[in-house]
């Protein structure tokens, strides 16, 4: 949902926040790196390749995602 704001923002000329660039940078990886219909990986990989998505993306602290998730998956 923050997203699709943050897309619409952009659209209508509105000022973007550090946080709308962020998302909007997200966004756009996840789709080339996951959604198009050219990408075909097994799901683990696909598993490694969201996190490195995030993890270019966004601070740990800024995902809401578990600190017991963030250790054990959390590109290094």
């Amino acid at each position: 949902a923050d997203y699709r704001e943050s897309v619409e923002k952009r659209a209508m000329g509105f000022k973007m926040s550090p946080w709308d660039i962020k998302l909007l940078k997200y966004g756009k990886l996840f789709e080339e790196k996951m959604m198009s219909l050219e990408v075909n990986i097994p799901l683990e990989k696909a598993l490694d390749l969201g996190w490195e998505i995030m993890a270019e993306c966004f601070t740990p602290e800024e995902t809401g995602i578990k600190m017991s998730m963030i250790e054990k998956y959390w590109p290094r």
